[in-house]
């Protein structure tokens, strides 16, 4: 049918030319969008509604739900033009943090994929400089006012916020103080929660960072943790008064009741000022 004729569309004619259901057009009429003529008891739709449904569906493809839809189809040219700038930038926003979350998990899964060529092998190596919540939970004594500061979890943040596991101690004296949580990357803070960035303002969260450090793959239960540090620091000849541990995972397997975790392990000698 001609969409200049003045006889209309009927309920099947338009529900082909938009692609949808005649329960969703049914539906749009419920919402107050279009009210067809009836003729003969049959709906007829007129070029306006079809126009007004077009834009509808292009609106809600958009992100928008319906009564924000319905508001911009009441506004003028140029005020409609702006609400969709705005609602652009949101979408291009999300999709940033997706991008991130793809390289992340693009990453592990690499990391994964050629684990057992590298592991136990070491190379210099950095980490990227991080906020570490718990660090200021689980250290009681030091004097300053952050240590009264307790974090709520950030799991809700995987994967920009991943768990990390820190031992600091000595190559004679072992392991005297440990911490365990989720660690924030600083170049991921963009894309975490309001929550998460509250946190981090509120605390005065400082940044930590491992200057160059020793890195490698490994593969150890959690139950040994002392002796993986006792081991790696013999095995990279690291015999300094502090020594850190710290430990990412790649990946965990159960088998036969036993876990066993695959990590990202880095060991720096020095004050790394946890």
């Amino acid at each position: 049918m001609d969409e200049d004729s003045a006889q209309g569309y009927t309920t099947q004619e338009l529900a082909n030319y938009l692609g949808m259901s005649s329960q969703g057009l049914h539906w749009y009429e419920e919402k107050g969008l279009v009210n067809p003529l009836r003729r003969n008891g049959r709906r007829i739709y007129s070029v306006d509604d079809l126009c007004l449904l077009s834009r509808a569906r292009f609106y809600r493809q958009a992100g928008f739900p319906l009564d924000e839809a319905k508001e911009l189809l009441s506004l003028d040219v140029v005020e409609a033009g702006r609400q969709l700038d705005e609602k652009v930038d949101k979408m291009r926003q999300a999709l940033e943090v997706e991008r991130a979350r793809v390289d992340i998990f693009a990453s592990r899964a690499e990391l994964a994929r050629n684990f057992k060529s590298r592991v136990g092998k070491f190379e210099r190596s950095t980490l990227d400089p991080f906020y570490y919540p718990w660090a200021l939970s689980f250290d009681a004594s030091r004097e300053s006012p952050l240590k009264q500061y307790v974090a709520r979890s950030w799991a809700q943040d995987i994967p920009f916020a991943q768990y990390l596991s820190v031992m600091i101690g000595s190559g004679e004296g072992g392991v005297d103080r440990s911490y365990a949580g989720f660690a924030l990357p600083v170049r991921y803070t963009p894309f975490v929660s309001d929550e998460v960035r509250a946190d981090i303002a509120q605390a005065r969260m400082p940044v930590y960072s491992i200057g160059p450090a020793w890195y490698g793959l490994v593969e150890a239960s959690s139950f040994d943790s002392e002796g993986l540090f006792f081991r790696l620091a013999a095995q990279l000849g690291l015999r300094g008064e502090t020594i850190a541990l710290l430990r990412r995972p790649v990946s965990c397997r159960l088998a036969k009741g036993r876990v066993s975790v695959f990590w990202e392990a880095w060991l720096a000698e020095g004050d790394i000022g946890l």
